[in-house]
């Protein structure tokens, strides 16, 4: 497909936490804000799905171990080679897995913990960039099919960019609300 450079990924994943944790104390006295021609999710709702899922997916690459992991081999889907070579995820085309889908009204305390878990996770995972870019083996992902460690790793970079730029969106057009309707965007 393409080469992918891990130090630019991890770059790039670590001004996407950092926009995140920026985002999250703006965003932490007047959670629920949505703009429901951008998504039916709010504001909060982004944050904790988007640090959720990265931690989920920084945690799986952190732990990877192709001697115990099955299987070592496979490829992308049709989905996951779309969103490798288009380096982006389309808006409104796949539906996130059930388990990373957050609460109708997250918590504070919730989001806080799912932006720290976020960056803990890429912390770990970026301490040692060489054993990313000697890591053998393939990672299944519940969406896009077998991934490389280098292009999980890009996914979780692609992932974290998608939602920035819908909550952009959202705070450009939000409005405080207290009676928006959640739903996967």
């Amino acid at each position: 497909m393409y080469l992918i450079s891990i130090e630019k990924e991890l770059k790039r994943l670590e001004r996407a936490q950092d926009w995140l944790e920026r985002s999250w104390e703006r965003a932490a006295s007047d959670m629920p804000i949505t703009a429901p021609r951008v998504s039916r999710w709010t504001l909060a709702q982004h944050l904790h799905h988007t640090a959720h899922a990265n931690a989920a997916l920084l945690k799986a690459l952190a732990d990877h171990n192709p001697a115990k992991d099955a299987p070592t081999t496979g490829r992308p889907n049709l989905g996951g080679i779309l969103v490798l070579l288009l380096r982006r995820m389309p808006r409104g085309r796949a539906r996130s897995p059930k388990r990373y889908h957050p609460p109708e009204k997250p918590e504070p305390d919730e989001v806080s913990q799912q932006i720290r878990a976020s960056r803990t996770q890429l912390t770990a995972v970026a301490k040692d960039p060489q054993r990313l870019k000697n890591l053998a083996g393939v990672l299944k992902h519940p969406v896009l099919g077998f991934l490389t460690p280098p292009r999980w790793l890009c996914v979780a970079r692609i992932h974290a960019e998608h939602h920035i730029r819908i909550m952009r969106d959202i705070e450009t057009e939000g409005l405080p609300t207290s009676t928006s309707k959640t739903a996967n965007p």
